[in-house]
């Protein structure tokens, strides 16, 4: 039944393309010579002053809308608006949309994720799907009631070159087109948080997924109306690189904090609780008498441990810290928990423990962040460093991030103890710049946030997850095919017994690219990971480039790069998303852009994303990934012991190895580590969906509704919410030292008796 369906949304897809197509000759002859006049227009009473190319094009979007308003469906128009907008594009871009684009663009529609391989040309698959929503959210005669249309890209840098390019289109359509900046470029500029307001006034809104979901919050927390940001209703969200956000990053919750007063200060200050605790568990004098030694073991391993126990073991991303007897460390065998003081300094102790004993054994620089100089640091004797996280898909630093629950806190103590150790051997001059105390005010999930829209949400992607998509969002996948064959050849993965023999092959392929001139783009699962990498290339003269998260100065210009003859490029997951790498000339008689993967990902549509960088549109290239037993997949899978083991049989081997079952037994890694964040996904949504997302939306509804009403309409809500909230009182029988606990504060309230006989 459902290939039946599938077939009949092809075929249906196909006749719109196919009217749309016959419409191409009479829309490019709309008037666009040089010579032409001047026409004015009131328009939403402002006086505009248009070419009549400009008013041509307005007043077929004006007729669209018109249609709509007299009970034509979107359907209807659908082949004339999308042939409109394909002319506009041509016109302001130089660009026409191929026919698979228009078919992606249908796809859309109906709130479908499209999987369109990588140089297919989503970017102008977008401004044709944005078109159309912004078609029915603009409909209304009445400004007032006009909605918004969210474009929500991967980056900073894509939503601002995407805003910058794709604006001209929409103008030209009569939609007026913003950029939101990201709270980071916003940050403390009273002019650019205005400019940021001004932009959300727009038709169509240009952002990163953080931005928006972060706006959304920050509008829910305002505390009048003039500093919200969308005050426009959402009508439709189109998510660029929709598996990165829908799936990766679903269980990641975005929290917004605000700054802890002085007066809601523990007395267990942070930033002294934390660094008590590291200094205690490194056994420093004073503190401990040696340092405290844990157990750190996967998931795969605490079966075989006789000691685990929920009780004594942190849990937290596949690891776990054995952390029996950290108790008795604090306070000895026998402490005094009668005493409420002895308790509570226990009980904040032994969580800061447990939180930096994660920071040390789990989060790695590297990895999860990265430490950077703070160059607005002003102090001639230090040199201040700051942390920075890490988004693991992406490779990217998430600026506007902080991890909850005290690990931040940790993280940042056990590095100023690191670099106050290294300043103390080395003579050196650094310190810690700490992130300011935040106390979490709300909070929210992409999939939460998404089931805001009024119509609903549509993606693009390279990679998507068919079944996943549907399962957990109830979202239809289509494949569109490619223009012109694929001729990309992906070569089988090669396995080694060690990091070294890997990257010892890994150069050799290097070299051999370096003797055609073939260029090679360098994929790596981490920044640690290219350091290491880059150290080998460097001992043997190889020049190379490299982009991450914390060499990510020059992005464009090392992107514009990449494709050249005979340059080497080492980059991590950031440059498997949104990035297009262009041939220089010459590169396809040699073979084309070759990928290599230096390691597998912790799931295949991240390694799927690194090779669609390579054979854009019919071009040549290659792909081949490496991997060996010291791979962080296979060490998290089968741990300290079970790696040893496998290792045994490959001792003394350098050279690939090519055991069939050994292959399967390390590709399985990669599955079950999938396997087990699917899970972890569809129980965070529906938790978010059964418990947060609708309470959420009532409260934040009420909440908008008497920012926005009159200081009549203000009274009635709150007698309202008066006479709502005292019947409940005395529906529920309270006392009268209850009811007056609750509302003496508002209204004078007298104690009634029963008249005795």
């Amino acid at each position: 039944m459902s290939s039946l369906n599938d077939k009949k949304r092809e075929n249906k897809i196909k006749e719109l393309l196919k009217t749309t197509n016959a419409l191409r000759l009479s829309y490019e002859s709309i008037t666009h010579s040089k010579k032409q006049k001047k026409i004015r227009l009131f328009r939403s009473n402002e006086l505009k002053i248009l070419t009549e190319e400009e008013f041509e094009f307005l007043k077929r979007t004006d007729s669209f809308k018109r249609r709509l308003r007299d009970g034509e469906t979107i359907n209807d128009i659908m082949p004339e608006a999308l042939a409109l907008c394909r002319e506009a594009t041509k016109r302001r871009l130089g660009m026409f949309h191929y026919d698979v684009q228009i078919e992606a663009a249908i796809a859309m529609h109906d709130n479908t994720i499209i999987e369109m391989k990588t140089g297919e040309g989503k970017t102008l698959v977008q401004i044709l799907s944005a078109y159309l929503s912004a078609l029915e959210a603009t409909s209304s005669l009445d400004p007032n009631e006009h909605k918004q249309v969210h474009i929500i890209t991967a980056n900073d840098y894509l939503a601002e070159r995407d805003y910058e390019d794709n604006k001209k289109v929409f103008e030209l359509l009569g939609l007026s087109c913003g950029y939101a900046m990201s709270q980071g470029q916003t940050k403390g500029n009273p002019k650019l948080l205005d400019k940021k307001r001004e932009a959300y006034k727009s038709d169509i809104i240009f952002a990163t997924a953080p931005t928006i979901a972060f706006d959304y919050l920050e509008d829910n927390h305002a505390l009048n109306a003039d500093k919200r940001f969308m005050k426009k209703p959402l009508f439709k969200a189109i998510v660029d690189e929709a598996d990165d956000i829908l799936l990766d990053q679903a269980t990641r919750p975005l929290i917004l904090s605000k700054r802890v007063q002085e007066n809601e200060k523990h007395k267990y200050n942070d930033l002294e609780i934390y660094d008590w605790a590291v200094r205690f568990i490194n056994g420093e004098k004073g503190y401990r008498r040696k340092p405290i030694t844990v157990k750190v073991f996967n998931q795969y391993e605490k079966n075989k441990h006789d000691s685990y126990t929920e009780d004594c073991a942190i849990y937290l991303d596949n690891q776990f810290v054995d952390m029996q007897n950290i108790t008795q460390e604090i306070y000895g065998d026998n402490p005094d928990l009668t005493d409420p003081n002895v308790a509570e300094e226990l009980f904040f102790k032994s969580q800061a423990v447990i939180q930096c004993l994660l920071a040390e054994y789990y989060f790695k620089e590297g990895k999860q962040y990265q430490i950077f100089e703070d160059k607005t640091a002003e102090d001639d004797e230090y040199t201040y460093m700051k942390i920075m996280l890490t988004d693991a898909s992406t490779g990217r630093s998430l600026e506007q991030t902080k991890y909850q629950n005290g690990i931040h806190e940790a993280i940042e103590a056990t590095v100023s103890y690191k670099l106050e150790q290294k300043n103390k051997k080395d003579k050196t001059k650094y310190k810690l710049r700490f992130s300011n105390k935040n106390k979490p005010v709300a909070k929210v999930t992409y999939p939460d946030f998404l089931s805001i829209y009024e119509n609903g949400v549509s993606g693009m992607t390279g990679t998507a997850d068919k079944d996943e998509f549907m399962e957990v969002y109830q979202l239809d996948t289509y494949f569109v095919p490619t223009r012109k064959p694929n001729i990309r050849k992906d070569e089988p993965d090669e396995l080694y017994a060690t990091e070294k023999d890997k990257f010892n092959a890994i150069l050799r392929e290097v070299l051999e690219c370096q003797r055609t001139m073939q260029p090679v783009l360098i994929g790596t699962t981490n920044v640690e990971e290219s350091d290491r990498l880059c150290k080998v290339l460097y001992q043997y003269g190889i020049r190379f480039q490299r982009l991450d998260a914390v060499n990510k100065d020059n992005e464009k210009g090392i992107k514009e790069t990449a494709g050249l003859l005979g340059t080497v490029t080492i980059a991590t997951n950031m440059a498997g998303r949104g990035i297009d790498i262009k041939l220089g000339p010459g590169v396809e008689e040699v073979g084309g852009l070759y990928v290599i993967g230096s390691s597998k990902n912790k799931n295949q549509r991240i390694d799927n994303q690194l090779k669609g960088r390579a054979s854009r549109q019919g071009e040549p290239g290659k792909t081949k990934y490496f991997m060996s037993l010291d791979d962080e997949l296979v060490r998290l899978r089968y741990g300290k012991k079970g790696l040893e083991n496998l290792k045994k049989q490959y001792e003394g081997i350098t050279g690939q190895i090519t055991d069939k079952l050994t292959l399967k037994l390390v590709n399985d890694c990669q599955s079950n580590d999938e396997s087990r964040v699917k899970e972890q996904r569809k129980h965070t949504e529906e938790l978010e969906a059964k418990v947060y997302t609708k309470h959420k939306k009532i409260i934040y509804d009420q909440r908008v509704k008497i920012l926005t009403s009159s200081d009549k309409e203000l009274i009635e809500i709150i007698n309202k919410m008066i006479v709502s909230y005292t019947n409940s009182l005395f529906e529920q029988k309270s006392s009268y030292d209850q009811i007056l606990s609750k509302l003496g504060h508002l209204i004078k309230i007298e104690e009634c008796y029963d008249e005795k006989e």
